[in-house]
């Protein structure tokens, strides 16, 4: 329920700010930047597959089949807005207000780079049993992921951004999920 509450106001609050300095929801593009996008999602998450079968993380790390079904594209939802809609929206508040920038054609790589390296650095928290190798071969993959999706959302929009997530959710945390408990366990 708070997650619930949580994801309304914080979209609102964002979509406010993303409305008023004209960035969009769907942008139109080329179709080969989002196929492009796609296969680097995909190489995410082969990464993430061939660092779990090296390392072994924890039995229970995935949601259950048939539950991930729901809880993935609800969590997604969260952590779009958690860790890269509202980092951003201060970000560039800030940047907007303080420095009086309002220049519509914003390099938004420096505050990418920072916002992006949230999630990673959450992430690695909860891998204290491992060694300092497959940790920073995770932040990495995590962070390479971020950017991603950042800079997807700077050209080509949320739903673009979200639907990227909810495939790499769809390989590594559904499919893998189900099938890594045969594997290597």
């Amino acid at each position: 329920l708070m997650m619930g509450v949580f994801s309304i106001i914080g979209g609102g609050v964002s979509w406010s700010f993303w409305r008023k300095y004209d960035c969009f929801i769907l942008k139109p593009t080329m179709p080969i930047l989002k196929w492009s996008l796609v296969f680097l999602v995909l190489g995410n998450s082969l990464v993430a597959i061939m660092v779990d079968l090296n390392i072994g993380f924890a039995e229970d790390i995935n949601a259950p089949f048939p539950c991930s079904l729901l809880f993935y594209p609800t969590i997604g939802f969260f952590v779009e807005v958690l860790f890269h809609i509202f980092p951003l929206l201060l970000i560039l508040s800030l940047v907007y207000r303080f420095f009086q920038y309002s220049n519509p054609k914003l390099n938004w790589w420096p505050y990418i780079g920072l916002v992006a390296m949230l999630e990673p650095t959450f992430q690695i928290f909860f891998m204290d049993e491992f060694s300092i190798g497959p940790i920073i071969v995770v932040w990495l993959n995590i962070y390479f992921f971020n950017l991603v999706q950042l800079y997807t959302y700077s050209k080509i929009g949320f739903i673009s951004m979200y639907l990227l997530r909810l495939l790499y959710y769809f390989n590594w945390h559904i499919i893998w999920g189900y099938y890594r408990l045969y594997i290597i366990y």
